[in-house]
């Protein structure tokens, strides 16, 4: 019997990622699909998960089967680690059907094989964070909704992080509440905005020499 295990790590603690699905297709040398079938896993507590995904009756020695893990359903804010292909190799060995790596093509990063045993292969995958993700202010007028000032776009942010925006202080305008925000950096558009009201009166002073 051989057996397939998924051994699922993330860089970042979060109760998001229990619901991960995994399409897994075993094909042999004649594309015959041996294997068809998406299942889905749950992160522990410790956020780790460790699931014997599959197993399948193997009885012909010397042939090669391929095996095709895709992952799907990844949650919001993870990157997808796409699609991993790897080989075995049935042995006849003692009497008994072995199977040995015969290649590995890490198609995407942070997938890799990290062990194989007689009748097993573990699968390490790391689901990490987007970290490619940005958010602009914009600064408006509260009348008109024009913009007053050249919008602030900040580049190259994790998913997830927070960061405090203070409204500018722009001549001619006066500060509309809120002059502060807490930006949470979420997927798509992450657009905030901060509304000013046009000045009407001005003090000023006249000197008398």
């Amino acid at each position: 019997k051989f057996g397939l295990i998924i051994n699922q790590t993330e860089t970042k603690q979060n109760t998001a990622l229990k619901d991960v699905e995994y399409k897994i297709s075993i094909k042999d040398e004649l594309e015959n699909e041996l294997v068809d079938q998406t299942k889905t896993y749950k992160t522990g507590e410790d956020g780790n998960l460790l699931e014997d995904i599959v197993g399948i009756i193997i009885t012909d020695a010397e042939k090669t089967y391929t095996i095709t893990i895709t992952e799907q359903n990844v949650p919001e804010g993870y990157k997808t680690n796409g699609t991993i292909t790897f080989e075995v190799q049935s042995k006849l060995c003692s009497d008994e059907v072995t199977f040995e790596l015969v290649s590995g093509e890490k198609t995407v990063e942070n997938a890799k094989a990290v062990q194989i045993t007689s009748n097993m292969i573990a699968i390490d995958i790391e689901n990490t964070l987007k970290n490619d993700l940005s958010y602009t202010i914009h600064y408006k007028d509260k009348d008109t909704g024009n913009n007053i000032h050249e919008d602030r776009v900040v580049p190259n942010k994790t998913y997830g992080e927070v960061f405090e925006e203070n409204a500018l202080d722009i001549r001619g305008y006066e500060k509309e509440s809120p002059t502060v925000l807490n930006v949470e950096v979420k997927e798509g558009t992450n657009e905030y905005t901060f509304y000013y009201t046009k000045k009407t009166h001005y003090d000023y002073i006249i000197h008398y020499r």
